[in-house]
């Protein structure tokens, strides 16, 4: 949810929906075959890949620690109902 809208997932269905400011329903996807499990599978070669050497990392250790850092301020924003600020 932002100022310019809203994006709802539904990992069930698998669908995304996009919204506008209004609330106005302005892009809606369907992932028809889409197995959840392929997501970790697809994680776990590539992570196997990069100890082998034969791959680099799709996402910087920079971009890590920020992703973290947002996922715990969350997980804090959630635990306490307040705002956190980064």
């Amino acid at each position: 949810i932002g100022d310019s809208g809203t994006i709802h997932v539904d990992l069930r269905a698998p669908k995304l929906e996009v919204f506008n400011a209004d609330g106005r329903l302005v892009e809606c996807q369907s992932f028809k075959g889409f197995s959840r499990n392929d997501l970790f599978v697809s994680e776990l070669r590539h992570f196997f890949a990069c100890l082998d050497g034969t791959e680099t990392p799709a996402v910087s250790l920079r971009d890590a620690a920020e992703s973290l850092r947002l996922a715990l301020a969350i997980k804090e924003s959630i635990a306490t109902g307040e705002a956190v600020r980064l």
